[in-house]
Formats: C-alpha cells, structure tokens, sequence
C-alpha cells in the first residue's frame, strides 16, 4: 500500500479535483473492498497500466518484434487496458453488490416491520438485523447505527446509506422514511408498504428478464447452434453434390 500511495502522488497532476470525488465514490458503492483509499485506488491503476506495458515492452524484445508504429499503437492499448482494468473490477464489485442489496432489502424490510411493531425502536429494530445477517445489507444499517451514535441525526445517517449504495430501492427506502419521521406517519406501515413494493418490483424485474431471453437467445442460435445444426445434416451430401458437378 505504500508503493501505491507513492506512485499515485508521483503522478498526483494526473488527478484533477472532479476524477478523484469519482474514484472516492465508486469505492463507497463498492463497499471500500480491503479498506482501499482513493489514492491506493489511483496508485492501483497506474500500477496495472504501467505494468502491463512493461511486460508488453519486454514480451516484445524477447520475440525480436520491430517497433513499427502498429505494435506501438497495440503496447498504447496493453497499458491503456491495464489502467481500465482496476475501474472494470470496481464496476462489477458495485453491480454485485447493488444486487446482493436489491434481493436482501424485501426480507430486510418484513423483519423491521415485525421488531417495530413488537414494540423496538428503530435503532434496535437494525441492530437485530445485524445480529441474525452477515451481508452487504447488514453491514451498511451498522454504518447508520454507528452514525447514529457519533451524533449524527437519522435523517442524515440515512442519506449516507443512500448515498452509499446509490440503489434505487434504498434511496426510496430512505425517501420514504424521513417523509414519515417528518409527518408523524406510522413507520411501521410505511415499512410494510415498501416491502410489498419491493417485492412487486423485483417480480416485474424478473418478468422482464424472461421477456428480454428470447431476443438474447437469437445470437448464439443464428450464428452457433444453426451453422453446426446444418454441418450435421447437410455435411454428407457435400461430397455427393461435388461428384455430380455442382
């Protein structure tokens, strides 16, 4: 880690103002996988793409290949790709764990209505959550208990978690709370009709998954499974036709 905090300052006038906020946000959706800072991130991606570079220079004195201005151009885009390629995994860490946080949220949501309505207060309602879950979703109410504790109100420890996750649901979720808090609306049942919600939206989700599979079926069966279908069948007439003088 110390490596890549040096290098990243090395090459800090690379960064401006707007590209580091960026990078800082896209770890916050990731959920900072292995405590990485912005700088480490930075460092991370110039590591990948000098590098890969470095190993493309060598391969290339190794094969004995000319460094015509084409191989030149392909060394550009090996580095270019190893710089791209920390933000691609960063990419993926966000969409899994939206989707972890997506399909968790439902579930989530029933149990807090059950604790508040048993008589828990809001706090202890997450703090059960934490206690019987082991995943991104419990471990993001434990941020918010743990601004909570740090003096923080609900409202804002709440736009964090919005902010954090940036997934749809929750920043619902979150709406529809501070609305509540704010007019004295029963949480409970604000509670429970985002959970029918939810639950209602991720059937239509699913429903246009199986909608959309026909038509990404349609490349690998016209241009895969069709040619090999006709091999099989039209293959041992080839030779017969090529005999009559076709």
């Amino acid at each position: 880690m110390p490596m890549l905090r040096r290098l990243a300052r090395l090459f800090s006038w690379m960064w401006p103002e707007t590209r580091l906020r960026a990078s800082q946000q896209l770890l916050l959706m990731a959920g900072s996988p292995g405590r990485i800072g912005t700088v480490e991130f930075l460092g991370m991606r110039l590591l990948c793409g000098v590098g890969l570079l470095g190993l493309g220079i060598f391969y290339c004195f190794l094969a004995k290949f000319p460094f015509t201005f084409v191989n030149i151009m392909m060394l550009g885009l090996v580095a270019f790709c190893g710089f791209w390629l920390p933000k691609f995994w960063i990419t993926r860490r966000i969409t899994q764990r939206q989707r972890e946080i997506t399909n968790s949220l439902p579930d989530a949501l029933d149990m807090l209505t059950i604790t508040i309505e048993a008589g828990l207060s809001f706090e202890s309602s997450l703090q059960e959550i934490m206690a019987r879950w082991d995943n991104d979703l419990s471990r993001e109410f434990a941020r918010v208990l743990r601004d909570i504790g740090m003096g923080q109100s609900r409202r804002a420890a709440l736009n964090g978690l919005g902010e954090r996750t940036g997934v749809p649901d929750i920043l619902s979720f979150v709406t529809a709370l501070n609305q509540a808090d704010e007019l004295g609306v029963s949480i409970g049942r604000v509670l429970k009709t985002q959970s029918e919600d939810m639950r209602m939206r991720r059937r239509q989700r699913a429903h246009e998954k199986a909608n959309q599979a026909p038509v990404k079926i349609m490349f690998p069966l016209v241009f895969l499974i069709f040619p090999a279908l006709f091999a099989v069948l039209l293959g041992p007439a080839i030779p017969q036709l090529l005999s009559s003088g076709f």
